[in-house]
């Protein structure tokens, strides 16, 4: 029997629930403080990646999503499938005040684990190379060429649609939303207030929907399904062991955050709470927030604020349409990204550019970390970090001091050269969750 779960909650109640923070850890930095701080950038502000870039893995062996999927994991893999991509759009679109252009994927997530099969949104008709409607496609510039449907994207992992127990949409918008239709047997979980809004959109035929009226009528009839059953949980429940749900409401009024028990970490999936990396490492608000003004952008970045402390120390945030997400966690099909093999988070694979130094502390697996000797070129942040040795070093918790050292003659660490900002905030956030390329 198909079950339509909706959520209901708010997002104070379960952050003060589930941060995990404690009286002796200090607090992270609002993001709303690095918005202003260049020493965090990852990419330039014309849009083009300026520092990440996808590691040549060398002799290690990428996983095979076909070998690596488990169906009855103790904890979850989490694994992203790429369904269409759209090469240079204007980044204006997806990033507060941003200039130039970004390459956008559309993706979902694939949860696997305890028995089942999820998904973190379903995709949409539209964007299926047999689609006709060239309206939206025109608009985001999709390469059709590269589009596929969900049941093809699926099989990459071994299944099929009808495997697919259920399917998290975390919001209304049609790229999320409207594969549903293809998921004929999965349970359908939305929140509350936006299954309300998108049964009402959707019935009078407006909001969202105004270009996409071929689809409404089957994407109704799937929301309301008589044999469906709603369950009402606040945010924060658990519908499912190892899942929680939260409420975030700055991209629509009731956008879902799905947090992950991946094994060895959280993983919070954020689909449109954060279009791109860019938003989280840099401090850039989303450009489409509710509402569509300050307010709402400076709400978006409390909000990814939150969520940053709540999978602090050692999680990662998962971004709605980055690109990046595959070559961080880049797999044998260049569609699939494995971020977490139900054991544990896969460190991230990322290279920085000249002028930028990876950061070798971050607690997601930074390239140097732990290193006691080095190579030319190479350089790591000192801090924080447990040290090796050294009265400059600083300590696993010591999140007061930022900076950087190079590889000095003889292959041994220079000592620690202090970050000229004052504001280490924005780095420390930075070096515990993202593993991301400062600038020196």
């Amino acid at each position: 029997m198909r079950r339509a779960i909706v959520c209901a909650g708010l997002l104070a109640a379960w952050v003060v629930a589930c941060s995990g923070s404690s009286a002796d850890t200090a607090p992270l930095p609002t993001l709303a403080d690095a918005a202003s701080d260049t020493g965090i950038g990852v990419t330039d502000d014309s849009g083009n990646d300026a520092s990440i870039n996808a590691v040549d893995p060398g002799d290690v062996p990428l996983p095979d999503p076909k070998t690596v999927i488990d169906r009855n994991a103790a904890s979850y893999q989490i694994f992203a499938l790429q369904l269409a991509y759209s090469p240079d759009v204007d980044a204006s679109r997806l990033i507060d005040q941003a200039g130039g252009k970004v390459n956008m994927s559309w993706h979902v997530y694939v949860l696997v684990g305890r028995g089942r099969v999820m998904l973190v949104d379903a995709g949409s008709t539209v964007l299926e190379p047999t689609s006709t409607n060239a309206v939206l496609t025109s608009i985001w510039n999709v390469d059709k060429a590269r589009s596929i449907t969900l049941a093809d994207g699926l099989s990459h992992l071994n299944l099929s649609s009808d495997d697919v127990t259920d399917v998290f949409v975390s919001h209304k918008h049609w790229d999320h939303l409207e594969g549903v239709v293809r998921l004929p047997k999965a349970n359908v979980v939305m929140m509350k207030g936006e299954y309300d809004s998108v049964v009402a959109d959707l019935t009078k035929g407006g909001g969202d929907w105004v270009l996409l009226q071929s689809e409404s009528a089957p994407l109704l009839a799937r929301l309301q399904d008589p044999n469906a059953s709603s369950h009402t949980q606040a945010s924060g429940a658990a519908p499912y062991d190892g899942i929680k749900v939260l409420e975030t409401t700055h991209h629509t009024e009731h956008h879902m955050v799905v947090e992950v028990d991946c094994g060895s970490a959280k993983v919070d999936v954020l689909s449109d709470g954060a279009y791109f990396y860019r938003n989280m490492e840099q401090a850039k608000a989303i450009a489409q927030t509710f509402p569509n003004d300050a307010t709402g952008r400076a709400a978006n970045l409390s909000e990814v604020h939150a969520l940053l402390q709540s999978v602090w120390p050692g999680g990662a945030l998962l971004p709605g349409h980055d690109p990046d997400v595959f070559s961080r966690y880049p797999s044998s099909n260049p569609r699939v990204a494995v971020v977490c093999t139900g054991r544990k988070l896969r460190a991230p694979k990322m290279a920085c550019a000249p002028g930028n130094i990876l950061d070798g502390t971050s607690l997601v697996g930074g390239a140097n970390y732990g290193q006691s000797t080095c190579s030319a070129g190479q350089a790591r942040s000192c801090y924080p970090q447990k040290p090796d040795t050294g009265a400059d070093a600083g300590t696993s918790t010591d999140l007061t001091r930022c900076g950087y050292q190079d590889c000095a003659a003889g292959g041994a660490w220079n000592t620690c050269a202090e970050s000229a900002t004052s504001n280490c905030g924005p780095l420390k956030a930075v070096y515990q969750t993202f593993g991301a390329c400062i600038e020196k």
